[in-house]
């Protein structure tokens, strides 16, 4: 992935892209409360796990920021991360969540916050990373 993305860009070119991450912290907890411990620990494989997005199952993978960062470093710079999804939950618990009133706009303004500390990337369910060509 890493060689043909550098192929394709220009020296200096970018390449901007959201990743699933290993330590959802949400995500944990909702499957922790549920008792489902094949879930919680579901984006700690090293192999592609099913999913089934609007009816069709298939592959993803997990990286974590720094495993993606290592993967793309002979090519490319890691300027950049952000936590997504770090207080907002996955959509797929938008219905539990959204029981709560108030409870998400809540979440969203510290989502807002959360943004300023590349650090909590690893927790949240996406992080956006910023990557230069070399």
């Amino acid at each position: 992935m890493a060689v043909e993305f550098h192929r394709l860009l220009r020296p200096g070119g970018k390449i901007v892209a959201v990743i699933m991450g290993r330590k959802c912290i949400i995500e944990k907890g909702y499957f922790t409360f549920k008792n489902n411990s094949r879930q919680r620990n579901r984006r700690k494989s090293f192999h592609p796990v099913k999913a089934n997005i609007a009816g069709e199952m298939i592959d993803i993978w997990y990286y974590s920021p720094k495993e993606f960062a290592h993967y793309m470093s002979p090519f490319f710079e890691f300027p950049m991360q952000r936590p997504v999804g770090l207080f907002l939950p996955p959509s797929y618990l938008d219905k539990s969540f959204n029981k709560i009133p108030g409870l998400l706009p809540m979440l969203n303004q510290l989502e807002k916050l959360s943004t300023i500390h590349p650090g909590w990337s690893d927790y949240a369910d996406h992080y956006l990373i910023d990557l230069t060509k070399r």
